[in-house]
């Protein structure tokens, strides 16, 4: 039988030459697994190492996240302290506020009681005053009423005339005093009345004071009832030491007896 060569069996040659790669192939498969392998386990450790990487993200964030909520937390208690200090001085305020109104109330109330209080010192003191205006007070201590008030034998004279006062005896230097509050309108001498003063006590009344060994005011001068004026004398028309003391109403001379206890 003849044997047929390659040209004139071409699919032997293409059969041979797959052969030859099976055999190629078995021989090359171990070292083709082991670089699949080396590559799978490359990927496998690429994926792991992502994950990590992944993962720690994650932590790094979840970190943050703890220490944003913890700083929010410190935050949230550090306002709430503000919050109740405000509230505590708050309250403070408020109870201030209020001891300062009810020190305002008790002020005016206060002041209320203390303008009434005034008020009635001055109604008394007016009171007081007008009733020291209207008091007559002896104008000296005497000895003897040597003359009284009315018709009269003149002792120098010797003739009736109308005396327009009182007589009032007494050693000279005796303290004579206004007998009641007023304003001195006249402090001087003359021939008749010798020293003499005359007072104001502006309501329509006015007090005399004759034959004086001296006064000691002077006109214009304000003197209060019981005030020292001057002292007992015998000056001007006079016989002895004494004092002449008139009283008038409105220019008219009235009875000194209705005025003091003589």
């Amino acid at each position: 039988m003849d044997l047929m060569t390659d040209e004139q069996n071409p699919g032997l040659k293409d059969k041979l030459r797959l052969l030859d790669w099976r055999k190629i192939a078995q021989k090359c498969m171990p070292y083709v697994l082991a670089v699949v392998l080396a590559s799978a386990t490359f990927l496998s450790v690429l994926g792991v190492q992502s994950t990590n990487a992944e993962y720690m993200t994650i932590q790094n964030s979840k970190a943050e996240m703890e220490a944003e909520m913890a700083s929010l937390e410190t935050g949230r208690k550090e306002l709430g302290d503000a919050l109740s200090q405000t509230k505590s001085l708050t309250d403070q305020l408020v109870s201030l506020n209020a001891d300062l109104q009810a020190l305002l109330e008790k002020a005016e109330l206060e002041e209320g009681e203390v303008s009434d209080k005034i008020q009635q010192l001055e109604e008394i003191f007016d009171s007081v005053q007008e009733q020291e205006q209207q008091r007559w007070v002896l104008p000296m201590q005497y000895k003897a009423c040597t003359s009284r008030f009315g018709y009269r034998e003149h002792p120098v004279a010797g003739e009736g005339t109308f005396h327009y006062g009182v007589d009032l005896g007494a050693d000279k230097g005796t303290p004579i005093v206004a007998s009641r509050s007023g304003t001195v309108t006249t402090a001087e001498f003359e021939s008749a009345a010798g020293n003499y003063v005359i007072i104001d006590h502006l309501d329509g009344y006015t007090s005399r004071y004759l034959h004086m060994d001296s006064y000691i005011v002077t006109q214009g001068q304000f003197v209060l009832a019981g005030q020292i004026i001057g002292y007992c004398g015998s000056t001007g028309v006079s016989t002895g030491n004494h004092l002449h003391f008139g009283i008038y109403h409105n220019g008219e001379p009235v009875n000194p007896a209705k005025f003091i206890d003589i």
